[in-house]
């Protein structure tokens, strides 16, 4: 089969005109901040979705085009937002934090749910009849490709969680993630093809000396301390502009000044 032409993909204006951000590695507290970022006026309930996790990977490994990660983000925000604002797809399971029970007002979206105005519905964003705030959970965008998203949404806002890195790597060894990415079926973070099986994503620079450390934990600590010195380096990249949005609040300090936390 003969390779075809790529074209370029066509610039999607999207209609989600309020986005929230908040990023950082796993296991860096950002429940923490959704749960208090998804509980102000406006904002809708937080959402996680890998397939926009995996956007800003995919770019930075050269799998996908610019335009076509720009434009990909911007369809999967809008259909969540929409379907969001229509009650479908909601999480009713009592048990998980991205459940409608944990949010605010759960009859909000019990009342959508029985709602039959679907283009009532969409008409209302598009037009800025409603301003619903979506409130965005992510791995690894500003350790990795923070640039997808600012071209997406340059008035986006972003918290990008720190926490003490000695917890990091703790409770990355209570989930296992120095063996499971790639290799177990409920992992679902992003892998790539290494020399000896799968390695993930951010170990893809650096796979040799990823495959050649024997312990789960020290996989765990160099793993990491790059993610940590690749977040605060493409940090340090940004343009003034885009720096003034982003916050980044350490777990420890939200914990102890709630109140400060909530005002900023």
């Amino acid at each position: 089969m003969s390779k075809k032409n790529i074209k370029e993909v066509y610039d999607r204006q999207s209609y989600v005109h309020e986005l929230v951000v908040i990023d950082g590695i796993m296991r860096s507290g950002k429940f923490l901040h959704v749960a208090l970022a998804s509980s102000l006026e406006r904002s809708e309930m937080w959402q996680q979705y890998p397939m926009i996790d995996s956007i800003p990977l995919l770019y930075l490994t050269g799998n996908l085009s610019l335009s076509a990660s720009v434009n990909l983000l911007r369809r999967e925000l809008d259909m969540h937002l929409y379907y969001g604002m229509l009650g479908r797809r909601s999480n009713f399971r009592r048990e998980d934090a991205s459940s409608i029970w944990k949010y605010r007002d759960p009859q909000d979206y019990i009342n959508r749910a029985e709602s039959k105005s679907e283009l009532d519905v969409l008409k209302m964003i598009v037009n800025k009849d409603i301003s619903p705030i979506f409130c965005l959970s992510t791995h690894d965008v500003l350790c990795s490709s923070p640039e997808i998203f600012f071209e997406a949404y340059p008035n986006l806002r972003m918290i990008s969680a720190r926490r003490n890195p000695i917890d990091i790597a703790y409770s990355w060894h209570k989930k296992d993630w120095g063996n499971r990415i790639g290799k177990e079926e409920r992992s679902l973070a992003l892998a790539f093809v290494g020399n000896n099986g799968p390695i993930p994503w951010h170990a893809s620079e650096w796979s040799k000396t990823y495959e050649s450390i024997s312990l789960p934990m020290d996989r765990i600590i160099y793993s990491i301390d790059w993610q940590i010195k690749e977040t605060m380096k493409n940090y340090h990249n940004l343009t003034e502009n885009n720096k003034e949005q982003v916050f980044m609040p350490s777990f420890e300090w939200v914990v102890k000044y709630p109140h400060d936390y909530l005002d900023k």
